[in-house]
């Protein structure tokens, strides 16, 4: 495997490059211009894979993610980068607010389930999607095999019996 010189993050100009080869993709993003770089897109690389590739002294494959762990796109210094692959990126985003707390309180999901909320109903309570919230049910492994009626605000009562 190629070598990771000294200026592997720094851009490849051209005699015509009037943005120095630093550009802020759609995404917000800096990529930077690097036209030999086995992943380019279009000639260019995200700056924070060429962070990452020094710091490794590797190229990256293009099924490792980096996670930025402040959450600022702009922000390329090594200690705010994580290497990760897609599935634990796509976790870290979804259950992590911008600030990076947790976006739900595990405890209070359970104590709403049992005592008689819908999904839908934690849902809404908890700004996540009814089906978010099915799947913490889930993961957690609780049921209620007695419940089978919905009172008029869509809560659970409890099933009669007899």
């Amino acid at each position: 495997m190629t070598k990771i010189s000294k200026y592997h993050n720094k851009p490849t100009l051209s005699r015509r490059s009037r943005n120095n080869g630093y550009i802020i993709d759609v995404h917000g993003y800096v990529s930077v211009r690097k036209p030999h770089h086995p992943y380019q897109t279009n000639g260019y690389v995200k700056e924070h894979r060429l962070v990452m590739e020094m710091h490794l002294n590797r190229y990256l494959l293009p099924d490792e993610h980096i996670h930025h762990k402040n959450y600022i796109k702009t922000d390329n210094r090594i200690e705010n980068l994580e290497l990760t692959n897609m599935s634990k990126h796509r976790t870290l985003h979804n259950e992590l607010d911008k600030k990076g707390i947790k976006k739900y309180d595990i405890n209070l999901v359970k104590t709403m389930y049992l005592q008689g909320f819908s999904c839908r109903k934690i849902g809404e309570k908890l700004n996540i999607g009814k089906t978010t919230v099915a799947s913490y049910i889930k993961e957690l492994g609780i049921s209620r095999p007695n419940v089978s009626e919905r009172n008029e605000l869509g809560e659970f009562i409890g099933r009669k019996v007899g």
